[in-house]
């Protein structure tokens, strides 16, 4: 695949994501979302900001803290100032309210917004403003979680038509067990599982007929995760569409060297994503003033910053990694020659690991949703589990 492609798949990708975002700020002006920002602000209003879909459960911890931040930002877009609204992110903040109060605030006193939320795009904005013209917060929590649901059961009936029933099978088992049944309840969380599932079906067919297309699907992915999500479980579009490929049956598979293709893979996936924050933080440097890059870059260090035990801990970590190493120690016995395959899935399994150790403050903090991304490690843990069964039953 040439380079001018895939810069070009990089560049078009973020054009329509950004204009997309500008069009429906020129389409929807405030007033045609007042009403249903009303009775968001009221639905949130001293209501504890951090319930659990699951009593004493804290790992279905749901986030109505950033939901209240997404809906005020929506509601502050201006469109008299578009390009500036989609850039610099305003609304209304005060640190001595909480953010239901803040959203009050905006909503119901027309306080004017003093703070931006530069360093992400944000770009759930897009159908949140789209369905705030219509219906209201809980019904929208509704809607998403009918889209999980039904993209679930779409990719896994798209693997069953294909005869990947162990995809299927494993799609299934492993997004239980990564409590993704919660992420349509709270509007940040659900987007990377979107995006994972949609990927995952088109990676699937195009790894059986063009290898080309393949590598500029994840240029898009790192592109559109980059702008939908606000920093949950980003590695899924990667982890899952890739181990989706790599874990597949199909005589006609184009892949010859996994070990190859999952570190190429990674690295566009990688780049374009790292690409579009880069992107977001230049524009906001040059609209808003370069103080505003230091401080981006002074809140990602911090993020970088912590125990790193911690964060492990906190998103429990153990129980999963000590599966896939005793999974890992079993595939190598039953298949000592198949070293590079073993190499190329213990790499997507272990990225929520890095993940977990790079952003060690986040992840420490944020443990109630950035958990998920281990999801992969189930999957991973799940193929080699099956792979060695097979070997002992004698179907090598």
């Amino acid at each position: 695949m040439k380079k001018r492609y895939m810069i070009g798949i990089f560049v078009v990708t973020a054009f329509l994501c950004v204009c997309c975002q500008l069009l429906v700020l020129f389409l929807i002006p405030r007033q045609k979302i007042q009403k249903k920002c009303e009775e968001a602000a009221y639905f949130y209003y001293d209501r504890y900001l951090f319930p659990e879909a699951l009593s004493g459960v804290s790992y279905t911890t749901l986030d109505y803290y950033a939901d209240c931040i997404l809906v005020n930002l929506t509601y502050e877009m201006d469109r008299n100032e578009p390009l500036k609204a989609v850039i610099c992110n305003h609304f209304y903040a005060d640190e001595n309210l909480s953010t239901d109060i803040e959203l009050m605030e905006a909503v119901f006193h027309g306080v004017s917004p003093n703070q931006t939320y530069g360093r992400y795009w944000h770009g759930s904005i897009i159908f949140l403003r789209l369905l705030l013209c219509f219906v209201s917060i809980p019904s929208i929590y509704t809607i998403y979680t009918f889209l999980l649901f039904f993209t679930l059961v779409l990719c896994a009936i798209s693997f069953i038509v294909q005869k990947e029933y162990k995809l299927a099978i494993f799609l299934l088992f492993s997004f239980s067990a990564a409590g993704g049944f919660y992420v349509g309840l709270c509007l940040e969380y659900v987007w990377c599982f979107l995006l994972m599932f949609l990927f995952s079906m088109l990676s699937v067919g195009l790894s059986r007929k063009n290898m080309g297309y393949l590598y500029l699907l994840y240029i898009c992915s790192g592109v559109m995760t980059c702008f939908f999500d606000f920093l949950t479980a980003e590695t899924l579009t990667l982890t899952v569409p890739l181990l989706c490929v790599l874990c597949q049956e199909h005589p006609k598979l184009l892949i010859r060297n996994k070990w190859k293709f999952t570190c190429r893979a990674i690295a566009l996936w990688s780049i374009s994503y790292a690409g579009m924050f880069i992107l977001k933080w230049s524009l906001f440097a040059f609209t808003a003033g370069k103080e505003m890059l230091s401080d981006i870059t002074g809140r990602v260090c911090t993020y970088m910053n912590g125990n790193i035990l911690q964060a492990l801990e906190n998103n429990r970590c153990g129980m999963p990694c000590f599966f896939l190493f005793v999974s890992a120690v079993c595939y190598k016995k039953c298949f000592p020659k198949e070293k590079k395959t073993l190499y190329a899935i213990l790499l997507a399994a272990i990225l929520p690991i890095m993940r977990f150790t790079l952003l060690s403050t986040h992840s420490s903090i944020h443990y109630f949703f950035t958990y998920r991304a281990q999801m992969a490690t189930i999957f991973v843990t799940l193929e080699l589990l099956y792979a060695c069964f097979r070997y002992k039953r004698g179907d090598k």
